[in-house]
């Protein structure tokens, strides 16, 4: 299948690897899926192939429109009835960094379609993360906000155990007074 692209564009196959705890991250102007389909046939002979994130027409410098846009989002788990993910931007008015935040860069890939042999193989594609010179400016800031959040956010309690930590801290100054 041949495709017409304009001066300045290319092919690529964008998506989330499998680690990814969400289905799919808008980012950019671009969609990153963990699957899509290729469709053939039609009625009772239709034949769907299911193949790993989609492929997409880009311009040169769209691929850093992502990644500057990516280091301002975040994959926030969250843990109760049921557990959830979501995206959340950094520069959101309603935005707290929390300790279980992860950049998204650490989830989604961009491999040039003409780097790939056989697009319906079960391989996994290197993330932005990882292909984007190891260790970028953002991905340096986003480590070391994490490093800070940790030591700035003590783990959360549950009251019967701050009641048992209060507990303690008062026997340790009873016993040392006496």
């Amino acid at each position: 299948m041949a495709v017409d692209l304009l001066p300045g564009e290319s092919l690529y196959r964008i998506g989330v690897n499998e680690d990814c705890p969400v289905h799919q991250i808008t980012v950019g102007g671009q969609n990153f899926v963990r699957y899509s389909e290729r469709v053939e046939g039609y009625g009772s002979e239709t034949r769907r192939d299911r193949i790993k994130g989609s492929v997409v027409r880009m311009q040169e410098g769209q691929l850093k429109i992502i990644m500057q846009a990516a280091k301002n989002k975040v994959i926030r788990m969250t843990k109760g009835r049921k557990s959830r993910a979501r995206v959340y931007d950094k520069t959101s008015r309603n935005y707290r960094l929390m300790r279980n935040d992860m950049p998204i860069l650490r989830f989604m890939y961009a491999v040039p379609l003409d780097t790939i042999n056989n697009p319906f193989e079960k391989t996994a594609f290197p993330t932005l993360q990882e292909t984007q010179g190891k260790v970028t400016p953002e991905l340096k800031e986003a480590e070391q906000a994490e490093k800070a959040l940790e030591a700035r956010v003590p783990a959360r309690r549950s009251r019967r155990n701050k009641a048992k930590a209060e507990e303690a801290s008062s026997e340790d100054t009873a016993k040392t007074e006496s």
